[in-house]
C-alpha cells in the first residue's frame, strides 16, 4: 500500500490535508513517475514512487490549469474531502499539491490494485454470489457515508470503485453534489449505462437515490460480468429499461413531465421481462435487494440507509456487532498483577474471552445477592392486627353440617359460652358465607399470615401459646375467633333441631 511519509489523515486532520500545498518545487521533485495507470476526460492517474520513503502512491493530475492555490481549493474533489471523514470504503486524500509555475494540481492517494471494471473485464467466470455480496455491501457502506455528510456521488460505476484484495474503496469524487442544493442539477451527469430514469427523463430533477440505482446496475454486472442496460443513446437507454422493468405508468410519466421532461417518447406499453428471469441463480434475498434498488419511480426506490439494513446483509450486521462487542470487552477487561497494579490486556482468543466474561458476570451476580437487605426487627415481630383481620375471611372454620342442610343456609349467632360438645370437628364452612360476620366477604389471602393463625384455630385453639410466640394482637384475635367458632357450631345444632321437627324439605 503506497503512501507518503506524512501520517495518514485522521478524522480531525483530513481537512488540512485537503488544501493544496503551494510550493515552487515541482511535484516531480518529490516523486518519481513509474507509469500511467489510467486517463479520463479531466485527469490522468500516475503510479509514483516517493523519493524519500520508497513507497508507491497514486497521483491524480488534473488537466485544468488554475491561477492560484486559492482558486485550486475549489476543486470538487477537494471540497468533498473537506466534508468527509475517513472511512475504510472511500479513497481518501493523502496530499494535494499546486505548482504555481504550471498551474497544475496533483492529488495523492493510496495505491490500489485495480478497479472493478478491470477485474470484471479480465474474468472469465462470474463472481460467486457470496463474493459479489461482500463487494456490494462495502459499496453501500461507502455511499451511505457520503450521503450521511450531505452529498451524493453522481457517478457510481465499476471504473470508480477500486479494489485491493477483498477491500473496496469508492474513488473519483469530482462529480459530487449537495443533497440539499436546489434543483435543477446538471443534466448530463453519470455514465449512461448507470444513469437512473429520473436523470434520463427530466432536466436535472434527481437526487441521492440515483446512486442507489447505479449500485444496483453494478451489482448485476458483478453477478453476470455484463452490463444490465447497455444503451447506445439516451432514448435507447430508456427503451432497454422499459424492456426489463416495463413501461412506466401514466401517473409516473405525469410526475416526470412536471419537471421539464425529456426523452419521453410514445413507447409501446409493455409489462417487461422482470429481473427474476435474468438472475435465477442467486438467493431470493439477493433478488429482492436488487429489485428494490432498480425501481423506476425514485420516490418508491429504497434509500441507502434502508438498503444497508436489508435482511440480505444480516450476517454482516451480526458479525460487525460481534466484533464491536468483542473490541469493547477487550478494552474494558483488566487484571491485577502480583504487585497490585491494574493491567489491561487485549485478548486474541475469543473462546477464552467469552469464558472470562461469563465468569465475571457470575461473580457480579453473587456479590449482588450477598448485598441483599437483611431482615429487620419489624419483620420478625409477626403479623399486625390489620394483616390478621385481612386474612381471616379466607381461612376455613370447622363446623358440622347434616347431609340435609345446605352449606349456603344462613346461621344464627349464639351467645358466648353455648354448648358445642355435640359438634364433631372436621367439616368446613367458609366464614365468608355468613352475612353477619364482621369481616369482608372477599379479602386477599396472605399465606404468611394464615400460617400464624393456625396456632389459635381448630381443636387446639384453647391451648396457651408459648412465651416466645405471644403477640397482643394475635391473642385478641384468637378470643374473637373462638367466639365465632362457638356461634357457628351452635347455629348448626339449632338448624339440625329445626329440620327434624319440620320434616323433609319439599320437592322442587
Amino acid at each position: 500500500m503506497g503512501c507518503h511519509e506524512s501520517p495518514k489523515p485522521q478524522p480531525d486532520e483530513h481537512m488540512s490535508q485537503a488544501e493544496p500545498k503551494a510550493t515552487h518545487q515541482s511535484f516531480l521533485q518529490g516523486y518519481k513517475v513509474e507509469c500511467k495507470i489510467g486517463e479520463g476526460s479531466f485527469s490522468e492517474v500516475l503510479k509514483c514512487k516517493d523519493r524519500t520513503t520508497g513507497k508507491f502512491v497514486a497521483a491524480k493530475q488534473l488537466k485544468k490549469q488554475f491561477k492560484s492555490a486559492q482558486h485550486a481549493s475549489d476543486v470538487p474533489e477537494l471540497i468533498a474531502m473537506r466534508k468527509l471523514t475517513v472511512h475504510p470504503n472511500i479513497l481518501h486524500l493523502l496530499e494535494s499539491h499546486f505548482d504555481p509555475l504550471t498551474g497544475k494540481v496533483t492529488l495523492v492517494f493510496d495505491l490500489m490494485d485495480s478497479s472493478l471494471y478491470d477485474m470484471i473485464k479480465n474474468r472469465k467466470k462470474p463472481l460467486a454470489e457470496a463474493r459479489a455480496k461482500n463487494y456490494l455491501y462495502q459499496v453501500i457502506k461507502g455511499v451511505d457515508h457520503i450521503h450521511h455528510h450531505g452529498i451524493f456521488h453522481r457517478d457510481i460505476k465499476p471504473e470508480n470503485i477500486l479494489v485491493k484484495g477483498d477491500l473496496l474503496k469508492i474513488s473519483d469524487l469530482g462529480s459530487i453534489k449537495g443533497i440539499y442544493n436546489r434543483h435543477p442539477h446538471t443534466e448530463y451527469i453519470s455514465t449512461r449505462w448507470y444513469r437512473s430514469p429520473e436523470c434520463l427523463l427530466t432536466t436535472g430533477y434527481y437526487g441521492p437515490k440515483m446512486d442507489v440505482w447505479a449500485i444496483g446496475c453494478v451489482f448485476y454486472e458483478l453477478l453476470t460480468l455484463k452490463p444490465l442496460f447497455p444503451g447506445s443513446s439516451e432514448v435507447d437507454q430508456v427503451a432497454r429499461i422499459n424492456n426489463i422493468l416495463g413501461t412506466p405508468s401514466s401517473r409516473l410519466m405525469a410526475k416526470f413531465k412536471k419537471h421539464k421532461s425529456r426523452n419521453i417518447s410514445n413507447f409501446a406499453t409493455k409489462q417487461g421481462t422482470g429481473l427474476n428471469t435474468l438472475i435465477p441463480f442467486i438467493t431470493e434475498a439477493g433478488r429482492d435487494v436488487l429489485k428494490q434498488m432498480l425501481v423506476y419511480d425514485p420516490d418508491q426506490r429504497i434509500n441507502i440507509r434502508r438498503l444497508m439494513d436489508h435482511r440480505y446483509f444480516q450476517d454482516y450486521k451480526d458479525l460487525e456487532a460481534f466484533q464491536k462487542g468483542l473490541a469493547l470487552s477487550s478494552s474494558s477487561l483488566s487484571m491485577v498483577d502480583a504487585s497490585g497494579t491494574r493491567v489491561n490486556h487485549t485478548w486474541k482468543n475469543p473462546a477464552l474471552l467469552s469464558y472470562l466474561m461469563s465468569e465475571r458476570r457470575r461473580k457480579k451476580v453473587a456479590v449482588r445477592a450477598k448485598k441483599k437487605k437483611p431482615a429487620t426487627k419489624k419483620d420478625n415481630e409477626g403479623p399486625s392486627e390489620k394483616q390478621v383481620k385481612a386474612s381471616c375471611s379466607s381461612y376455613p372454620v370447622p363446623v358440622h353440617h347434616p347431609p340435609a342442610v345446605s352449606n349456603t343456609r344462613s346461621l344464627a349467632r349464639v351467645p358466648q359460652g353455648a354448648s358445642t360438645s355435640s359438634v364433631p370437628p372436621g367439616d368446613n364452612l367458609k366464614a365468608t358465607s355468613h352475612p353477619a360476620l364482621p369481616f369482608p366477604k372477599k379479602i386477599e389471602t396472605r399465606p404468611h399470615v394464615t400460617r400464624s393463625l393456625r396456632v389459635g384455630v381448630g381443636p387446639s385453639s384453647l391451648a396457651e401459646p408459648k412465651p416466645h410466640q405471644s403477640n397482643p394482637a394475635l391473642a385478641k384475635l384468637k378470643d374473637r375467633l373462638t367466639m365465632r367458632v362457638q356461634a357457628m357450631r351452635q347455629g348448626g345444632v339449632a338448624a339440625q333441631t329445626k329440620k327434624s321437627t319440620d320434616g323433609p324439605p319439599p320437592r322442587r
